[in-house]
């Protein structure tokens, strides 16, 4: 009884210690990830699928995801869409946060999937979905 505790312990201290990250590279690419180890030389990146060994020397800028969440968002508000640059999210954050605007649509000549782009209920979908 005693060991189960511990291990559940210790699971729940090394899953907090997993911290999101948005790793810039000098190549100007970037990965978003949760780092696990972090050597001298390298860092290890989970981005999902596998886990990247990453040089040091090869990293431009480190962000946490906090951080960027809280950058500037600047929008630009047109008749019927915005535009804005919004900072960097890992694919789980974005499914939480915009999961609720994918909708079902149903015509007597098609069956797709869409997304809300609009208070007013404007949805985008493919062309296959509505043709008649």
């Amino acid at each position: 009884m005693r060991s189960g505790v511990l291990a559940i312990s210790l699971l729940i201290l090394m899953a907090s210690a997993v911290s999101a990250e948005i790793i810039r590279l000098k190549s100007g690419h970037s990965l978003d990830g949760d780092v696990l180890k972090e050597h001298a030389d390298a860092i290890y990146v989970d981005i999902g699928i596998d886990v990247i060994r990453v040089p040091l020397n090869q990293i431009q800028s480190r962000t946490t995801a906090e951080e960027s969440a809280h950058a500037a968002v600047t929008i630009t508000d047109r008749q019927l869409y915005q535009e804005a640059s919004l900072p960097r999210k890992s694919i789980r954050e974005l499914a939480e946060e915009y999961g609720e605007g994918v909708v079902l649509i149903e015509t007597p000549g098609g069956l797709g999937s869409g997304f809300i782009v609009h208070a007013s209920g404007f949805c985008v979908t493919n062309y296959h979905v509505v043709e008649k």
